[in-house]
């Protein structure tokens, strides 16, 4: 073969052989690329997804706060309508027995009321009553002093000079008007029993 071609072909091997190197290197450097971009993918990949877990951790747990706190209070709602549908029978069922209380409680009031108002007009008139009869006696006991004080009023006469006269009392003067016996009365005591019912008190 000429030295030409020989040359030819050393020189297309070494061009092909560099060639396969470049292409060789290129691949390379695609591939680690490619590693990389799926490396750097996949990280954000998982980051995205641990970024969503998060989101969903968090919202899932303010929602079960959230259902816990509505059910706590759904509870806490139903015990009390029960109480208070509890609470409404027993007052149904004491509803008779309250009423007949305070219709007994009025009854007794009513009567009591009664019963005051007629002690304090049986009370007017017992004082009645009683100033009535305390003035009834009081006017006997002045009219009896009266008639005892009648009789026995002395009236004296002013001395005159040369007369004598004496002071007879009513005791003395009943004492002696009183009859003895049945002895006739004497003009004497007849006049002194005459000016003694005159109001005189001179013999």
């Amino acid at each position: 073969m000429p030295p030409a071609t020989n040359d030819r072909r050393e020189q297309a091997r070494k061009d092909l052989k560099g060639l396969e190197d470049t292409v060789a290197k290129e691949l390379q450097t695609l591939h680690n690329l490619r590693k990389l971009f799926v490396q750097d993918l996949q990280a954000r990949m998982k980051k995205n997804m641990s970024s969503e877990d998060n989101e969903e951790d968090g919202g899932s747990l303010a929602q079960k706060q959230k259902i816990s706190f509505l059910e706590n209070n759904l509870d806490q709602l139903t015990k009390v309508h029960k109480q208070l549908v509890r609470d409404n029978a027993d007052l149904r069922c004491e509803l008779p027995k309250l009423e007949k209380r305070l219709r007994l409680t009025m009854d007794r009031v009513k009567a009591l009321e009664t019963a005051l108002k007629d002690a304090k007009e049986g009370a007017m008139r017992d004082r009645k009553r009683y100033q009535f009869e305390v003035d009834r006696i009081k006017e006997a006991v002045r009219q009896k002093n009266l008639a005892r004080r009648g009789p026995a009023a002395t009236i004296a006469k002013p001395i005159r000079s040369g007369q004598h006269h004496a002071g007879i009392t009513g005791a003395t003067m009943g004492a002696s008007i009183r009859p003895q016996g049945n002895n006739p009365v004497d003009d004497t005591t007849q006049k002194r029993r005459s000016i003694l019912v005159g109001g005189k008190g001179i013999i």
